[in-house]
């Protein structure tokens, strides 16, 4: 993979996880906080603070990709960050 591609594809998907935790911490309060990949044996995980997602959140937002700064194509539209 091309990795101005890859790193693209990272930071949209960051911003996808700051957007749905997001409304996930507002609609529920606590909510299990994953970051990484998981085994079968760790799909039950405790729930972590509010403040805890915010803080995921906030890094999420604050770690932007250069190239997320163009602007969507009209075939393929994608947020855009520091607009």
């Amino acid at each position: 993979m091309d990795s101005s591609n890859k790193t693209r594809y990272i930071a949209e998907a960051r911003f996808l996880r700051a957007y749905f935790y997001f409304d996930l911490v507002r609609l529920f309060g606590n909510i299990p906080l994953v970051t990484k990949a998981l085994d079968p044996t760790e799909y039950y995980q405790p729930q972590a603070k509010p403040e805890e997602v915010y803080k995921l959140i906030a890094e999420d937002r604050n770690s932007p990709s250069p190239t997320c700064r163009r602007p969507p194509t009209a075939s393929f539209p994608r947020p855009i960050t520091g607009v």
